[in-house]
């Protein structure tokens, strides 16, 4: 899939479920829980080290509050171009553009090290010992060639990373003896199966103890 054919199939499309204009949450807190979502709650994969969540998000702030990012690692204009292309989403009454600038932090701090991000897909550290850096982790989750992944916003406004093929009105369950959520999509008389997904706060089994189960058929 090309990068025109991936920006296409990911166009912004706002939710418009009423509970999802309610403001009532720290900007700061809901910030935490956009990053944590993006690095996918920081768990560890095949191409890489993970890092903690403190870690992700002061390079988050450090990269979103510089004046001027002229770094020319491919990765890091992808970084920004996901950015660019989520500022307009609304989650929780507040734009993912205007959440960011409400936390932008002008640091004092040296340079950060950019130096694991310079060639594009094929230049991640392989060093147990480095974490690795948000852009790059950012990249796995949401590349057309690795997870594919899209930043979304439910109906009742929980925050979480998606299949880059689901669209509005497609549902989040947890299927028995899965472990993680899924992302289906009603077909009238089933549903098909799209993906797992990232669901911030419904990792561990919550979604099972909250809901109603039932019978249903996956095509």
């Amino acid at each position: 899939m090309s990068w025109a054919e991936h920006r296409e199939e990911s166009k912004l499309i706002q939710s418009t479920s009423a509970i999802n204009l309610d403001s009532s949450q720290s900007s700061s807190r809901l910030l935490d829980q956009v990053i944590r979502c993006m690095v996918m709650g920081c768990q560890d994969h095949s191409l890489g080290t993970p890092a903690s969540f403190d870690h992700y998000h002061d390079e988050f702030l450090h990269l979103t509050s510089m004046d001027r990012f002229d770094h020319e690692s491919p990765i890091y204009r992808y970084f920004f171009s996901l950015l660019h292309a989520n500022k307009h989403l609304c989650m929780r009454g507040t734009t993912f553009g205007d959440l960011v600038r409400m936390n932008s932090v002008k640091t004092s701090q040296s340079p950060i090290d950019l130096s694991e991000a310079v060639d594009g897909l094929t230049s991640r550290s392989f060093d147990t010992a480095v974490p690795q850096k948000i852009a790059s982790r950012l990249l796995d989750t949401v590349s057309p060639q690795i997870m594919r992944k899209r930043l979304a916003v439910t109906k009742n406004r929980h925050v979480g990373m998606a299949p880059s093929r689901a669209r509005k009105g497609d549902v989040v369950c947890l299927l028995l003896g899965y472990s993680v959520p899924v992302v289906l999509r009603n077909r009238g008389t089933d549903f098909e199966f799209l993906g797992e997904c990232y669901l911030e706060g419904y990792m561990d089994g919550e979604l099972i103890e909250q809901h109603h189960v039932e019978d249903f058929i996956l095509v």
